[in-house]
């Protein structure tokens, strides 16, 4: 026998949204004599219409998100990499909110 089923969940009451409280646990699930656990993780707040990447040079002395060279200098020219024995890019990137900075926020 096959069952669907559709789990909800309901943030606590009094979580301040603009601070993006992170909720988990867990869901029991028994039949018979079979018992799982399977464990959420959730967001209770909405991303829609945030800003998540930082594009600004608040923290470094250049704009992010950027890739950075071999050397760890950001890549301004078109670069031809190997990627063997360390001749590889990476990726510099940070996540942001608006209300990371309060109220005088550079970001846009």
């Amino acid at each position: 026998m096959t069952r669907t089923t559709v789990p909800t969940s309901t943030a606590p009451a009094g979580l301040d949204k603009a601070q993006f409280p992170v909720c988990s646990g867990f869901i029991d699930v028994t039949s018979g004599s079979e018992n799982y656990q399977v464990s959420y993780v959730g967001l209770a707040a909405s991303l829609k219409g945030e800003q998540v990447l930082d594009s600004t040079s608040y923290y470094c002395d250049f704009k992010l998100s950027a890739f950075l060279d071999t050397a760890g200098e950001p890549q301004v020219n078109p670069t031809n990499y190997a990627f063997a024995n360390g001749d590889n890019p990476a990726l510099l990137w940070q996540c942001v909110s608006k209300n990371l900075h309060g109220p005088k926020s550079t970001l846009k």
